[in-house]
């Protein structure tokens, strides 16, 4: 496991598109770990969402704030926010839920941190455990986007929500990094003051 506060050799050589990211386990060394993930996103265990994204929302109350100033003072706006990394709504359809967007949920209970459904995924790509790392980039490019309004014509509700704002996005496993990168890569043009990343696992 890395060592908290500690940059892995791949992120020094090949710096990702986010800051800093905060993980719970080790994938690769904790069987558990993997049982309660593989079980959450594919054995039809929705219900785990909650216990284990109330463990990451006691992992993010422990984080340090930034040190952008609150958006709106006068109204004690929360400088952060919690993004789920989305799915794309068929692969939501097969599982019967989004378990990023389940982690969030629970982990805002905890931090007090708001969360936004920022991002969609504007397409649908084979799920990154598959191809090797060298192809992960490339299979999430411009796979993700901005929200849209609901009416035509109205500002994106998702720049409102994150200009100026630290971000964290939430998700699963941590694994090359890219998908990350790449939701890190859209906040950015929203304006994120900084995009961290919250996960359960590192890989």
């Amino acid at each position: 496991m890395i060592p908290h506060g500690s940059t892995c050799a791949t992120c020094r050589t090949d710096p990702p598109g986010f800051a800093r990211a905060a993980c719970l386990l080790d994938y690769a060394r904790d069987p558990a770990a993997r049982e309660w993930i593989l079980a959450l996103k594919h054995g039809g265990r929705p219900d785990l969402a909650r216990p284990l994204g109330r463990l990451l929302g006691a992992r993010m109350a422990l984080e340090p704030r930034g040190d952008e100033p609150r958006r709106d003072p006068s109204r004690g706006d929360e400088p952060r926010v919690l993004v789920p990394v989305p799915l794309h709504v068929l692969r939501r359809l097969e599982r019967g839920h989004d378990q990023a967007r389940g982690l969030a949920r629970a982990a805002s209970e905890v931090c007090e941190i708001p969360v936004v459904n920022a991002l969609v995924r504007a397409r649908r790509t084979p799920p990154q455990g598959a191809p090797g790392a060298s192809s992960r980039a490339a299979n999430v490019r411009d796979a993700f986007r901005p929200r849209r309004a609901r009416l035509p014509g109205r500002p994106s509700p998702a720049r409102a929500a994150i200009e100026g704002r630290e971000v964290w996005l939430v998700d699963d496993v941590l694994t090359s990094g890219a998908t990350a990168s790449e939701c890190a890569r859209e906040l950015r043009r929203l304006g994120a003051a900084r995009v961290n990343v919250l996960a359960l696992a590192r890989a």
